[in-house]
Parts: C-alpha cells; structure tokens; sequence
C-alpha cells in the first residue's frame, strides 16, 4: 500500500496472492479486504474492494482485513476467521499500529455458541 497507488489495486494483489498460494479460500473469501479509518471507524468510500479507484493518499488509515467464511473443520464443523491489522500509510514504510499486540490463539480468539431451543 503506496501513497498514488488505488485502492483497487491492493484488492487484485491479495486476489493474485490468493489465486497462487491457495486458490481453494478465493471462494470463501469475504467482500472486501478493509476499510479507511477517518472521522468514521468505517469509510464507506474508502472500502478495499475490486471497484474503489480512489488513490491512496500519505497519512490515510486502514483496517486491512481479510476473511473467509464457511471454512469446514476437520470434524467438518462450518467456521469463519477475520485476520486484521491497522496500517497507517506513509512515504516510505507503512507503519503496522497493531505490530505490538499479542497474536497468541488464547489471546485473539472467541467462539460463539449458539443454542437453539
């Protein structure tokens, strides 16, 4: 993610990265790939997707995020994963403002149960 660049074109890069190492998760994939951060916690015009060709401006926010959903368990129980990061656009290197968060299983996952009656 490069200041001039659009934001469509981080999309195609994560479709192509898909497409190579495990083309079997581009159907599971999720609508998008994240969002801009401003004076919303969700920029509705700034969301990473195929069609959004606004360009990429120094200082911008994102949640990059990606998701996949109806993932099947070796039990074959459905399940879904979001992996996310905050990125903070800059000239040179982009600063991750996640990095020093804990990625530990216990420490970033949850489980909903739900019961039906």
């Amino acid at each position: 993610m490069k200041p001039g660049n659009k934001i469509s074109a981080i999309y195609q890069k994560g479709v192509d990265y898909l497409k190579e190492k495990a083309p079997q998760l581009l159907e599971k994939l999720g609508l998008n790939m994240g969002f801009g951060i401003g004076l919303e916690f969700k920029e509705n015009n700034l969301v990473i997707n195929g069609k959004n060709n606004r360009e990429i401006k120094e200082r911008m926010v994102f949640n990059v995020a990606l998701a996949f959903n109806d993932l099947k368990s070796e039990r074959n129980k459905s399940y879904a994963i979001m992996v996310a990061d905050t990125v903070i656009i800059t000239a040179d290197n982009n600063e991750i403002a996640t990095n020093q968060i804990s990625v530990k299983y216990e420490d970033v996952s949850y489980s909903l149960e739900v019961l039906i009656k």
